[in-house]
């Protein structure tokens, strides 16, 4: 049996909610898929009817992430790994990449970009995860990203710290007390997230938290945290001094 969208579920003791397309959403479903987006795996593009997605979206509604965030799932591309919207705010019209074996990321900033990829992706004859945004695109709702980690990080629970981690590439590294606040965590993926979003947005005011992730007791955030410095270190080079 296949739930509609925003029907609750008691998969065991606790209720968990389908998520409700939003008004972009329903706009989007209302529209017949167009043949050219469906079944080109040579691509990874296979877009989904509003009934399949439903189907594939209570699929992997046990994750924490698509549950927490409202995911409903655009995409099955062969590859066990799915596009996603997300309903909930504060990443409301973001484009998640879930993996099955791998951490999901913010990989659209909305469904248009989405969108556009999926043609340029036939017209280039290319994988659709290869126009993914890198970096990352940032998030509008920053204020509410902010809370939200803030949020993740006080349940004090692994299954939280995971989704605050993947939101971590969509932070404006402009929040030193909260980017401090991960570089400390006990848990160290945190840290080797703001140093890899250090790298890919270099400035200057994030050098002390670059080095102190160049210190860290573990090798990935060392590694992490060297890149990060040296990608500083190429912005200063260019004409921006670095801040000791």
């Amino acid at each position: 049996m296949t739930y509609p969208f925003g029907s609750t579920l008691k998969p065991g003791s606790a209720p968990t909610a389908v998520a409700t397309p939003s008004a972009e959403l329903e706009a989007y479903f209302r529209q017949p898929v167009d043949p050219a987006n469906v079944d080109r795996h040579d691509l990874e593009l296979n877009l989904l009817t509003r009934e399949q997605s439903a189907e594939l979206t209570l699929a992997i509604l046990d994750e924490p992430i698509i549950a927490m965030l409202g995911g409903i799932v655009l995409d099955d591309g062969n590859t066990s790994n799915h596009h996603v919207y997300l309903t909930q705010a504060p990443l409301s019209g973001s484009i998640l990449y879930w993996q099955h074996d791998d951490s999901a990321y913010i990989a659209f900033a909305d469904l248009p970009a989405f969108l556009e990829a999926v043609e340029q992706a036939k017209k280039e004859e290319c994988w659709l995860t290869d126009l993914h945004v890198h970096p990352y695109p940032v998030l509008e709702d920053q204020a509410g990203l902010r809370q939200f980690i803030h949020a993740m990080l006080d349940e004090d629970t692994e299954e939280h710290f995971k989704i605050a981690d993947t939101l971590i590439p969509a932070l404006a590294l402009t929040d030193l007390d909260l980017l401090a606040r991960l570089v400390n965590h006990p848990y160290y993926f945190f840290a080797e997230s703001v140093a890899s979003a250090i790298r890919d947005r270099p400035d200057p005011a994030l050098t002390a938290l670059a080095r102190q992730c160049s210190e860290h007791s573990n090798y990935q955030v060392r590694w992490a945290g060297d890149s990060a410095l040296a990608a500083i270190q190429e912005r200063a080079e260019n004409g921006t001094a670095v801040d000791e």
